[in-house]
């Protein structure tokens, strides 16, 4: 598996189970509607879920993660 497709699906999956957790986890928070709660977690799940990233040098690539919470960029 090549490290583009691995960084595609880590990123899927981070996603995937951010916005799962926000989808489920707001209504006990807030008092939204399902479309609003939908939406909710979408945009925090695009904004607090890891990015997966391969730095461009090209005899040694790598897969790095860039996440909001970390300080090292």
């Amino acid at each position: 598996m090549s490290l583009s497709t691995k960084a595609f699906l880590l990123n899927f999956l981070s996603s995937a189970g951010f916005f799962l957790g926000f989808r489920f986890g707001l209504p006990y928070l807030l008092a939204l509607e399902p479309l609003w709660t939908a939406v909710a977690a979408g945009v925090l799940a695009i904004l607090l879920a890891p990015k997966f990233l391969i730095t461009p040098d090209r005899k040694n690539p790598k897969l790095v993660m860039r996440w909001f919470f970390s300080k090292k960029q």
